[in-house]
């Protein structure tokens, strides 16, 4: 009997997507995108977001509770930053590095924290960590972008933002982005004449 427990669960350790590989990358993805439709779906289908949220949160504060894992503490942290609270999301996010180093989704985290509080520096550390993991990661991408553009490196945000918007062609936030540096830098036709592309798209 206890070679056939231990057999199971050796079967089990071994189901399991490794840490770092791409199946565990899928894994936290999956997680992380029904995580989100949880959250909007409270949110619009509620007067008050911040009261529906609530048990969602309290839903994550429960799983982080009974198993502190990277990616309970990880999702922990989004439901924290979800409902408003930047300050316990990062909390959640850095106790998700001290359980695992390597777990570069709650660097990503990290960096929006920080380039939400202009700290830019250290946003830009965070990113570097990614890169290194994820050389074509679109999100740090464009937050890196979004870093130039607070700086008023509006030519360099440009190329980024640009260089998103080929690789993906229907995405409305990037080329509002793209209209705002030509704002920025009185380029005004332009700028119309991409919001009003975007008019015609997206209503």
């Amino acid at each position: 009997m206890r070679n056939v427990l231990w057999l199971s669960c050796l079967l089990l350790l071994c189901a399991q997507p490794a840490f770092g590989d791409e199946a565990w990358e899928q894994d936290v993805d999956r997680q992380r995108l029904a995580q989100d439709r949880q959250f909007e779906t409270a949110a619009r289908s509620a007067k008050d977001p911040k009261t529906a949220l609530a048990p969602l949160v309290r839903k994550y504060q429960g799983m982080a509770a009974a198993s502190r894992t990277a990616i309970n503490l990880y999702l922990l942290g989004r439901a924290y930053f979800f409902a408003g609270n930047p300050d316990a999301s990062e909390r959640a996010m850095r106790e998700t590095l001290q359980v695992e180093p390597g777990f570069w989704f709650a660097h990503r985290s990290l960096a929006r924290l920080k380039l939400a509080r202009k700290d830019f520096v250290k946003a830009e550390e965070h990113i570097r960590i990614v890169l290194a993991r994820r050389p074509g990661d679109g999100q740090v991408r464009r937050l890196l972008g979004l870093i130039a553009f607070e700086r008023k490196q509006f030519d360099r945000a440009l190329q980024i933002f640009e260089a998103l918007r080929r690789d993906e062609p229907g995405d409305a936030e990037l080329a509002l982005l793209v209209a705002d540096v030509h704002n920025s830098q009185g380029r005004h036709a332009a700028a119309a004449a991409i919001l009003r592309d975007v008019a015609k798209v997206h209503g």
